[in-house]
């Protein structure tokens, strides 16, 4: 499995939440939220990676951004399996699953980090 389809499948997982997704630094300076920021991390064959997803809103509190917290901790559950060509990735939730970060010099911009973990699996 190459790093390109372990970015693929991660972004094809989050793409689904109906968001922009980019990757974590690489937002255009003209994005404006609602979108998913995510750390890309490519771990070897049976090995473990963790990284963050970052989702940003715009709004006077964070309840739409704690809904779409909830939505994709809800799709990944206990943990799902990503197919990519010659194996698979499996995706699950680290603790604390969610992080509320609120941003002093600019109160309405909210972002919720989660933390996830993801395994390469052999095929």
């Amino acid at each position: 499995m190459s790093v390109t389809e372990t970015f693929g499948a991660l972004y094809r997982f989050f793409e689904g939440f109906g968001l922009p997704v980019y990757a974590e630094g690489d937002a255009p300076a003209r994005a404006k939220p609602p979108y998913i920021t995510v750390r890309l991390v490519a771990p070897g064959w049976e090995q473990t990676a963790g990284f963050m997803v970052r989702l940003w809103y715009r709004g006077p509190r964070f309840d739409d951004a704690a809904r779409m917290a909830d939505a994709i901790g809800e799709a990944i559950g206990p943990g799902t399996v990503l197919s990519v060509e010659g194996g698979a990735v499996w995706l699950y939730r680290d603790a604390p699953f969610a992080q509320f970060m609120p941003f002093e010099a600019d109160p309405m911009l909210k972002c919720v980090a989660l933390r996830l973990k993801v395994q390469a699996l052999v095929a």
